[in-house]
């Protein structure tokens, strides 16, 4: 009789520790998902607005050295001399397009969706006008303006809706 009971405790622990297995690996696979996966952001305006305020601020745009709207083929507002400076924005380049429209920017830039920016520094504010719906998504980032001898401080404002 004692050789049966230790096969059934045999038997048990396999079982016990296979089911172990199985939900083991069951959260192990499944849990990350649930606690990354709802953050992972499905808000497609939001990553639209993410990548407009990187072209404004980590790039000099296309051509580099462009100096009025009518040159420029891509939108970016970087300082450029050989190479980009990022997060440093050119005077020239943000004088260029103050008061230009922003839906005559729009083809200018990867995105659809209809947007606008305000940089603001201790000077003077540089934007492109639009009538911004209060629904607006707004990203706000820092940078610095160069006028050729000194960089000055800014606050950059992007704002973006559907269309």
């Amino acid at each position: 009789m004692r050789k049966a009971l230790k096969g059934i405790s045999g038997y048990d622990f396999v079982i016990s520790l296979a089911l172990f297995a199985i939900v083991y690996l069951y959260l192990f696979n499944f849990l990350p998902f649930l606690t990354t996966g709802a953050r992972h952001s499905n808000d497609v305006l939001l990553e639209e607005t993410m990548q407009l305020s990187n072209a404004i601020v980590k790039s000099a745009g296309y051509p580099e050295n462009w100096t009025t709207v009518s040159s420029m083929e891509l939108l970016g507002l970087c300082y450029y001399d050989k190479v980009t400076y990022e997060r440093i924005l050119d005077k020239k380049k943000l004088e260029a397009v103050t008061g230009a429209n922003c839906s005559d920017l729009k083809p200018k830039t990867t995105t659809n969706l209809n947007f606008a920016f305000e940089i603001t520094t201790r000077y003077g504010t540089y934007s492109c006008t639009a009538t911004i719906p209060q629904t607006a998504r707004i990203m706000q980032r820092t940078a610095y303006v160069f006028d050729g001898y000194a960089s000055t401080p800014a606050v950059v404002k992007v704002y973006t809706w559907l269309p």
